[in-house]
């Protein structure tokens, strides 16, 4: 099974990067998200909310019990390493 096109101009995520300077913060976001999910289109990307992904930046308080427990343990090994 072949990888879907990243947007209309480009085929792939390398060539979409290559395409025009990405110093933008537009581009930036693009960036960053697709470091988390490698696999989807520009369009996809677009409208994700990385901070549905990232724990990192989400009030303890807020967190479901599962997401205190893998907050806890991340660090427990972090702080092993």
């Amino acid at each position: 099974m072949s990888r879907p096109r990243f947007s209309k101009e480009c085929r792939t995520y390398g060539e979409w990067l290559k395409a025009q300077s990405r110093d933008t913060k537009y581009a930036k976001e693009i960036i960053r998200k697709h470091k988390f999910f490698p696999d989807r289109s520009l369009s996809q990307l677009r409208k994700l909310k990385i901070g549905d992904f990232d724990l990192s930046q989400v009030a303890w308080k807020t967190l479901s019990a599962q997401d205190k427990r893998d907050r806890t343990l991340s660090l427990q090994i972090s702080r092993k390493m």
